[in-house]
């Protein structure tokens, strides 16, 4: 109601001036009978975020509804665009709120660094779907992308093969709103505590005993990172805000997810045509029963951060593909193509 009642003051024949009697700021207006009242100093000329106390405000506030009441403004001299306001009055670019260094002699730049913002009705437990023009539900998205970082261990004997990988699952959450979201990819990274109130894709490793998954781990597990990565433009907050703010829609501006740890996957060796044999290996990515029908994985970025040289074999290709071309909703194949090293196996052998 603040920023309804006296926004409309300032937009009208509004007097600000000190009371040296008084020692208080006084705000009167000709053509209503809205007034204001602040302790703040006098040489602080009001600039900055200062206690006000507001009498006669004929906007509907609840309960406070023509009673007096107290709340904090913030008067302005800086630029409407780009520019933020120090609660003691200092200027800053609009780049250096909440990244992390104090730039305001106050360091008020990084109070109230909230980065995301979820509507009130937010189900955690629901994906994000969209809406199609005939009222039905769209599958949320989420891209996939794999980094092979080192073969840990081939077992042909119990047909299986340890993977160190990171895996990066990316989505848009069309209810959220992010604020101050950076060009840095670093400094949009959410809390623990964010992070546990979102919805968050549960990918099934499928060839793993123990169906492990791409949950929260603990602490002696993995860490999980979520980051806003900044791709669509922003609104600036309005009045009814006590601070600068610029919000971007979580539709334009997709969250990214990354792990990494080591798991044991179930490989089996056709030893057939041993010593000059080529092994298929993979990471099976699937979604659970509910999942698959809300849930698209779709195929991203792969890479090998690996030697292709092992000691026992070459890594000849490895892909990211569906694991049926027809069926999408089977899930996700990380492939690797292994073909053993004959003179090695020649050598070993004899």
């Amino acid at each position: 109601c603040l920023s309804r009642g006296l926004g409309d003051v300032y937009k009208r024949q509004a007097r600000i001036e000190y009371n040296d009697t008084s020692s208080q700021w006084v705000l009167t207006d000709a053509k209503s009978d809205v007034t204001a009242v602040s302790r703040a100093t006098k040489l602080s000329y009001l600039l900055g975020k200062h206690e006000w106390t507001i009498s006669n405000d004929v906007y509907e506030c609840g309960m406070s509804a023509g009673k007096p009441y107290t709340t904090m403004l913030k008067l302005t001299g800086c630029k409407e665009e780009g520019e933020f306001t120090c609660d003691d009055g200092q200027c800053i670019k609009m780049e250096e709120r909440c990244n992390q260094v104090p730039d305001c002699r106050d360091e008020t730049d990084e109070d109230g660094c909230q980065l995301i913002l979820l509507k009130n009705n937010y189900n955690k437990n629901n994906p994000p779907l969209g809406i199609a023009k005939n009222g039905s539900a769209i599958p949320a998205n989420v891209n996939i992308s794999i980094t092979l970082m080192k073969i840990v261990e081939i077992e042909e004997v119990d047909h299986s093969i340890h993977l160190q990988f990171q895996i990066s699952l990316q989505w848009k959450e069309n209810r959220a709103t992010y604020h101050n979201l950076k060009f840095e990819f670093y400094l949009n990274a959410l809390s623990l505590d964010e992070i546990n109130t979102l919805w968050l894709p549960l990918v099934i490793y499928k060839n793993t005993d123990q169906q492990e998954t791409t949950r929260l781990g603990e602490k002696w597990e993995w860490s999980t990172k979520v980051n806003v990565n900044r791709e669509g433009n922003f609104t600036r907050s309005g009045l009814d805000s006590g601070d600068e703010i610029e919000m971007f829609k979580g539709a334009e501006n997709p969250l990214v997810m990354k792990q990494v740890y080591t798991h044991r996957f179930q490989c089996k060796y056709d030893l057939g045509r041993f010593p000059f044999d080529i092994q298929h290996c993979s990471i099976e990515m699937v979604l659970g029963s509910y999942d698959v029908k809300v849930v698209k994985l779709v195929p991203s970025d792969f890479s090998l951060n690996e030697d292709t040289e092992l000691t026992l074999f070459t890594i000849t290709s490895w892909t990211l593909e569906y694991r049926s071309p027809l069926q999408p909703q089977d899930g996700l194949r990380f492939r690797l193509v292994l073909k053993r090293k004959i003179m090695n196996s020649l050598l070993t052998t004899y």
